[in-house]
């Protein structure tokens, strides 16, 4: 396993380098470089560096997540051992142009090499869920991402809203749609209290609330029994993708 895992990583290394850019991911709150990064940043040393943006999350105030995002770059930098006056951009983003719905994908640092294009398809965001809806077919499953809820708890998080009004005006323009909604939790051996139910309870609750008709709407908690990476999980990266909620398209 340790040798698939080494060809694995050398072949994205590889892969990263021919690249204009290489993105570095941190733990919640932390500017530490953890030893993945630490492999990516030993294998561009001696790289000329263009540019280097700092993200973070969109948990905290903005002043504290700019803040936390120089601190990112700063440790890169030192990292590296380079002078940061050889670099002609240096930003610390924070929680601005975040570019994805899930917290942990945000809390990085993008480094460009020199020669590399700078344009506004670097800080694209993913596809909406509309978008991906559109393209499924009928078996597909899709994950309502920054549908975030309170730990242990199944009391949705402001930041869920958008994600839910989005289903919610796919749902009244697509009368044809018929869904399942999945619920799946990480960081478990059992699904105890039945949290996966009580989340996929909650999106089916705010689409009939909001006149979607039952009939078009059913869910289902699927507890641990499916996760996307093996329990426990090896990083914050893993619980969440683990802990998610799923659409399956039953008929559009």
């Amino acid at each position: 396993m340790k040798n698939i895992l080494l060809i694995l990583f050398t072949v994205g290394s590889i892969i990263s380098n021919a690249q204009d850019s290489l993105s570095i991911f941190f733990e919640f709150d932390s500017d530490k470089i953890n030893k993945f990064s630490e492999e990516k940043l030993n294998s561009i040393k001696g790289k000329s560096i263009s540019a280097i943006f700092g993200f973070t999350d969109s948990r905290g105030s903005n002043l504290y997540n700019k803040n936390l995002a120089q601190k990112r770059i700063n440790a890169t930098i030192n990292y590296l051992g380079i002078n940061q006056n050889t670099i002609s951009q240096i930003f610390a983003k924070g929680e601005d142009n975040l570019i994805s719905t899930i917290h942990a994908e945000n809390r990085k640092v993008v480094i460009y090499f020199a020669g590399s294009s700078l344009t506004s398809s670097a800080f694209q965001s993913e596809k909406s869920v509309r978008d991906e809806i559109v393209k499924a077919k009928v078996g597909d499953k899709i994950k309502l991402k920054a549908l975030n809820f309170q730990p242990g708890l199944d009391i949705l998080l402001p930041e869920a809203v958008p994600t839910l009004e989005e289903l919610l005006e796919v749902m009244k323009t697509n009368r044809n749609l018929v869904i399942q909604i999945q619920g799946h939790i990480c960081c478990a051996t059992a699904d105890f209290s039945d949290l996966s139910t009580a989340r996929a309870f909650r999106v089916y609750e705010y689409l009939i609330n909001n006149g979607i008709q039952s009939e078009r709407i059913s869910y289902f908690g699927f507890g641990v029994s499916q996760p996307l990476y093996k329990i426990p999980e090896k990083s914050t990266v893993e619980e969440i993708a683990n802990r998610r909620v799923e659409i399956k398209i039953i008929s559009n």
